[in-house]
C-alpha cells in the first residue's frame, strides 16, 4: 500500500510539472498572440481612417485625421497608442521612431503641420515591424493646404 502511494505521489507531482508549463506556455501564447492582433487591429484601423480623410495633421505626437464630418485622433505614446472618435480604442503596443513627412520633407512632430506620409516601428517581442501610412491628395486638396500653410507664415 505504501509503495502504491509513493507511486501515486510521483505520478501526481510529474503531472503538476507538467501542468504548470503547458499553462505557462499558454499564458505566453495568448499574450503574443493578443499583441499581435492589436498591432493588426491598428494598421486597419489606420489605413481605413486615412483613406476617409480629408486632411492629416500631426500635432505633439498627436495624428489628426480630419474627415467632411468628423475627425480621429490618435495620440502616440511609447508604451501604447490611443485612438479617439467618438470612444477611446486602446492598441497595448510600443511605438519607435515616429517621422512624418509632407511633400517629402520632415515636419516637425511638435507643431501643427499636414502629413502626407507616416512612418514608425510597432515593437513586438523585441522586433521592429516598420509601418508605412501614406495619404494621397487631390490637386485642389493641395492647394488647400498649401494656401493654410501661406496664411500661417
Amino acid at each position: 500500500m505504501i509503495v502504491v502511494m509513493l507511486i501515486t505521489v510521483i505520478v501526481l507531482g510529474m503531472a503538476y510539472t507538467v501542468f504548470q508549463l503547458v499553462a505557462k506556455t499558454y499564458s505566453n501564447f495568448n499574450g503574443k498572440n493578443g499583441r499581435v492582433n492589436d498591432a493588426e487591429r491598428l494598421e486597419e484601423w489606420l489605413r481605413r481612417d486615412c483613406l476617409k480623410a480629408s486632411f492629416i495633421y500631426l500635432d505633439h505626437h498627436v495624428l489628426i485625421l480630419k474627415g467632411s464630418r468628423d475627425s480621429t485622433r490618435y495620440l502616440f505614446t511609447d508604451a501604447l497608442i490611443l485612438r479617439e472618435k467618438g470612444r477611446m480604442d486602446t492598441f497595448r503596443i510600443r511605438q519607435q521612431n515616429l517621422y512624418a513627412y509632407f511633400q517629402h520633407q520632415a515636419v516637425d512632430t511638435l507643431v501643427r503641420t499636414p502629413v502626407d506620409q507616416l512612418n514608425f516601428s510597432i515593437v513586438l517581442d523585441n522586433e521592429k515591424i516598420p509601418e508605412i501610412l501614406t495619404k494621397w491628395y487631390s490637386a485642389e486638396q493641395l492647394m488647400e493646404l498649401t494656401d493654410a500653410i501661406d496664411r500661417h507664415q
